[in-house]
């Protein structure tokens, strides 16, 4: 990996290198074409690995990757556990329905249904009223 890594740098900064050439050359196309060319080799050179680990830290990152799945499932298993151990949530409460909305009356409606309200108090407090008007 890392002789790859060499040659790309390499080809790389070539690329950049030849790009600067074209451009004094006058040929900005071809200038633009390395250039990118060369930019996007040298990114993959950064995205490649170091060195590739060794036996021992290979079987060492096994392990620590190993030791934390079996302390996910630990977890899991335990808030399993709690969730089964917890009373069932209480069902949801009825409540009241809520009012009906306001009906409207005619203004003739509401004055019978004072009329009639006030006779009914002056019924109740033992007061004579006039039959017709209330």
């Amino acid at each position: 990996m890392k002789f790859l890594r060499i040659v790309a740098q390499v080809v790389g900064y070539g690329s950049v290198a030849l790009a600067a050439l074209m451009l004094m050359l006058g040929d900005t196309t071809a200038c633009f074409i390395m250039l990118a060319g060369g930019l996007f080799v040298l990114w993959m050179a950064s995205r490649l690995p170091k060195s590739s680990p060794s036996p021992e830290e290979q079987e060492r990152i096994r392990q620590q990757r190993k030791a934390e799945e079996e302390a996910w499932r630990a977890h899991v298993q335990e808030d399993i556990r709690q969730q089964q151990a917890a009373p069932p949530p209480e069902p949801p409460r009825q409540t009241a329905p809520p009012p009906p909305p306001p009906v409207y009356e005619s203004r003739r409606a509401q004055q019978r249904r004072v009329a009639e309200e006030r006779k009914q108090q002056a019924a109740q407090d033992g007061v004579a009223c006039c039959p017709r008007c209330g």
